[in-house]
């Protein structure tokens, strides 16, 4: 039943991420409590008047199809905070845009402590 639930929310989720640039989510299950607690980044969006009625009304419809289990959405600047996901749902940078990086910094770091010398200069000791 849990799966069956995650699986819901996920679909929930995914489905307002299509549909809302830049929103993204994470998403932790507390045993504890049977409560999914789910952050909502931005917190621009968090207090998005048309996101607040989508997550009301979902809400509603989940603890009708799942009363075991509670649902919680929480903002970047809650008190509770997400430590192990489940899922999250954000948007992924492009591959070739993460390789240019990674090769960038990797370059970077190899020559960082190479010394720099100068082909025309003598580096002998003078006696």
């Amino acid at each position: 039943m849990m799966q069956e639930a995650k699986l819901y929310i996920k679909n929930f989720l995914e489905s307002i991420h299509k549909n809302v640039p830049g929103i993204s989510f994470k998403c932790e299950f507390r045993h504890y409590n049977n409560t999914f607690v789910i952050e909502v980044l931005p917190i621009e969006q968090y207090y998005n008047h048309e996101y607040e009625i989508r997550e009301y009304d979902f809400s509603n419809i989940f603890e009708t199809l799942y009363p075991e289990y509670s649902i919680l959405f929480i903002s970047s600047d809650s008190i509770i905070k997400i430590k192990d996901p489940i899922f999250c749902i954000e948007d992924v940078l492009p591959s070739p845009y993460i390789n240019e990086v990674q090769d960038r910094f990797t370059k970077s770091i190899e020559t960082a402590f190479q010394p720099d010398y100068q082909p025309n200069t003598n580096y002998a000791l003078a006696a």
